[in-house]
């Protein structure tokens, strides 16, 4: 289950509020610098609408059905699926 959303400049409500910040996306990036929408840390975009504030759910884990929760940064998931991620995680899990 996804515990947050993608915070990427193609998604039109993160495009918008840095339109309204009066940022830009250039080459798919903000300013032409962060790929991501969404930081910690990159305080020179905040005034163009770059916001450390994620997006999440929350959900209570059930021990019996829940083996982990997998976390990765931008560059990780620019390199995985979620289902080889899983795959993955599950594999060395089992380890």
């Amino acid at each position: 289950i996804p515990l947050t959303e993608v915070h990427r400049h193609w998604v039109i409500e993160e495009k918008e509020r840095i339109a309204r910040m009066g940022g830009t996306i250039e080459n798919g990036r903000v300013n032409g610098s962060l790929e991501v929408t969404r930081s910690f840390g990159d305080i020179s975009l905040k005034r163009y609408g770059v916001s450390c504030v994620p997006t999440v759910k929350k959900f209570t884990l059930d021990p019996a059905l829940d083996e982990f929760v997998l976390m990765g940064c931008d560059g990780f998931w620019n390199c995985w699926t979620a289902s080889e991620a899983l795959n993955l995680a599950s594999e060395a899990w089992e380890k």
